[in-house]
């Protein structure tokens, strides 16, 4: 075990706070929100040692990456939902265009063709979008799109607002690290000086 490890992590940074005492009023209560801060986490943690505390750092970053690859998968799914979507308004918007050429007299097809040339290939490859999902074994369920599009963003948002929480926790954590490594090296020094 460590030198610095022995005595308890509150001590360790009650101690590097007292090595930079602030001066001023502002300082001051800064400085005591931030010990209360420090404290209430270290409490409600459980944690006593640095090694605890880099553990929780660790445990805390791998939550927070696996929160922010649960948003990616929900961000590709609602946009391959609204994919579908934009296919499906693509496809219903010109079909009345083809339902119309396939009831034009053979001799007046070339004509409408070339007038309605846009609407048709819209049409076509909206047309061919949905047999590829049909044959890989989707339905084609545009009610059943945006409600699960609803569903998806309410869901992505709520991970967001875990994410954005998490944040700020593992600022407050990686602060409370970066003051414990302070005074780790200066303990170190100290030891060193006292060595000579």
């Amino acid at each position: 075990m460590k030198p610095e490890e022995k005595r308890s992590i509150l001590e360790q940074l009650r101690q590097a706070q007292n090595a930079a005492k602030p001066t001023t009023t502002y300082g001051k209560v800064k400085a005591l929100k931030e010990s209360a801060t420090i404290f209430n986490f270290l409490r409600g943690n459980g944690i006593a040692s640095m090694s605890e505390l880099y553990e929780k750092i660790s445990a805390m970053n791998s939550d927070y990456y696996a929160l922010r690859g649960e948003i990616v998968s929900a961000e590709r799914q609602i946009a391959k939902l609204n994919e579908c979507l934009s296919m499906w308004e693509q496809f219903s918007k010109n079909k009345p265009v083809h339902k119309h050429l396939v009831n034009i007299k053979p001799g007046m097809r070339d004509i409408f063709t070339e007038k309605h040339h846009a609407e048709l290939i819209l049409f076509d490859a909206a047309s061919k979008y949905f047999d590829e999902l049909k044959a890989s074994g989707e339905t084609i369920a545009p009610q059943k799109w945006r409600v699960d599009i609803k569903r998806l963003t309410a869901h992505k948002d709520d991970l967001y607002l875990r994410m954005k929480a998490m944040r700020e926790d593992i600022k407050a954590v990686e602060k409370i690290r970066r003051t414990a490594d302070k005074l780790a090296k200066m303990e170190t020094h100290r030891n060193q000086e006292h060595d000579r």
